[in-house]
């Protein structure tokens, strides 16, 4: 018998790639990151007023074969160096990030500030911007395809546009 039409819908649902939902997911994390940066920075100072620990600290050793004592002291510097670690990380994520939104054109910057910024739903920020869906979709994965550029992230030879095929991009600007 025949199927129904419903079925071949699901079937042919897209399903955005892996590197398009990892841009999509640093461009929506973008307006956090100060705020974790300073809670990072934050939770640095108060490890650093909290001191030295009296007792040792006991840890297993990876495979959980035996435990060893930690000096309190080395545990403590380890911790600082590890969030000194996230926050100049997360520093960096977010300088690449403000580079990225600043190579954005006009319509590209507003696609990112009523999309992932405000995280308003496709049809809101289309409707509001005036264009057709369509029009909306070319444009708004152009701002990811720029930004996972920008970002550094692989995007699929498939995936690519046709401007980035070609001599231009076979090496690197080097």
């Amino acid at each position: 018998m025949n199927q129904p039409a419903v079925e071949n819908k699901e079937q042919t649902k897209y399903v955005k790639p892996a590197w398009y939902k990892k841009t999509e997911r640093l461009l929506k994390w973008m307006k956090y990151l100060p705020d974790e940066i300073d809670n990072l920075r934050i939770q640095l100072q108060m490890d650093k007023l909290a001191g030295q620990r009296i007792t040792a600290q006991y840890r297993s050793v990876v495979g959980g074969h035996s435990n060893t004592v930690s000096s309190p002291l080395a545990a403590i510097a380890s911790r600082d160096i590890t969030l000194e670690e996230k926050i100049e990380y997360r520093e960096l994520l977010l300088q690449m990030l403000n580079n990225t939104v600043n190579s954005f054109n006009r319509d590209e910057k507003k696609v990112f500030e009523l999309r992932y910024d405000l995280e308003l739903k496709d049809k809101e920020v289309f409707t509001s911007m005036d264009m057709s869906r369509s029009s909306y979709f070319e444009l708004q994965k152009r701002v990811i395809l720029k930004a996972a550029m920008f970002l550094h992230i692989p995007v699929p030879l498939e995936d690519q546009p046709n401007a980035w095929k070609g001599k231009l991009f076979e090496n690197d600007l080097d």
